[in-house]
């Protein structure tokens, strides 16, 4: 039917939101240069985004 979805690394994940942060654009230009469906992106930006939060989800 459809084909599998690739399994990618935490480093790879780590590596393509870095990318997105350093260059800026959008989550389709950024997932074109390393081959990442353009949908992944925004979840694994919003993932680290929520890994880097303070415990307790209260700003500083």
């Amino acid at each position: 039917m459809g084909h599998p979805s690739p399994k990618y690394s935490a480093e790879f994940k780590q590596q393509a939101v870095r990318l997105y942060r350093e260059r800026g654009g959008t989550y389709a230009e950024t997932a074109r240069e390393p081959g990442v469906d353009p949908g992944s992106l925004p979840d694994w930006v919003k993932r680290a985004d929520a890994a880097q939060a303070p415990a307790g989800g209260q700003p500083l």
